[in-house]
């Protein structure tokens, strides 16, 4: 067996025995003004879809199982639908879904530079986040 396959498989293991696996959620950085998610605690590599968005992708059989969206503050200030969702949405103590937050990303952005299948857009779409954690940027 190949060395450095032996350490990356030890590596490996060892970081699966850890304790304080993280549950599936999102939440936003205000200080990277970008919001995460992730459904699933799995080994994983990011696609770059467009300046906003990146999907995270699940190493064994490319499911998503994670997104990054970028400059939310942006996106919500250019959005007038978004900035009016997010206010209705923090009334009613609803969570917003990442599709509608992915839409609006893509819509505002210049290209999209890879291409995702419609049942992995049907996955994300499905993901959603307390529209509180948004109130920040919202302001």
């Amino acid at each position: 067996m190949d060395p450095n396959r032996q350490v990356v498989d030890r590596i490996h293991k060892e970081v699966l025995a850890l304790p304080g696996k993280s549950e599936p959620g999102g939440w936003y950085s205000a200080d990277g003004d970008c919001l995460f998610f992730y459904a699933e605690d799995v080994p994983y590599y990011g696609v770059r879809l467009t300046e906003h968005v990146t999907v995270f992708e699940a190493v064994d059989d490319e499911r998503p199982v994670g997104i990054q969206i970028k400059g939310i503050r942006s996106l919500i200030s250019g959005s007038r639908v978004l900035k009016h969702m997010i206010k209705l949405y923090i009334e009613r103590h609803a969570d917003i879904y990442m599709g509608f937050l992915f839409i609006v990303a893509l819509e505002q952005s210049d290209s999209v530079s890879a291409h995702m299948e419609p049942e992995k857009v049907n996955r994300v779409a499905k993901w959603s986040v307390p529209v509180e954690s948004l109130a920040e940027a919202a302001t």
